[in-house]
């Protein structure tokens, strides 16, 4: 069960950056395709979900320029979070 345990420990912070990434692509989509309120409602609501870095700079009214290090911001602190998760779950016998 060991090898289990390694690669939940390994593997878990990649793999938790998929949800966000998946989410704000949609909502990327979203914001490109579409052209009316209900669009643009998904569009922002999904990129601020896969990246809360884009409101600590002002999403959707700051500056375009830093909405990058938003973005590598949160994908840092959603592995981080994953990390931390990942070595809580790994924590218990059964795991």
């Amino acid at each position: 069960m060991r090898w289990y345990r390694h690669r939940l420990l390994r593997r878990g912070p990649v793999w938790a950056l998929v949800p966000p990434l998946v989410i704000g692509l949609i909502g990327l989509i979203a914001l490109a395709v579409g052209s009316g309120p209900i669009a643009a409602v998904i569009g922002v609501m999904g990129t601020v979900w896969a990246a809360p870095g884009l409101l600590a700079v002002g999403a959707p009214i700051g500056d375009a320029a830093v909405y990058p290090f938003a973005v590598l911001g949160s994908a840092v602190g959603w592995a981080i979070l994953a990390a931390i998760a990942a070595r809580r779950a790994v924590r218990s016998p059964v795991a």
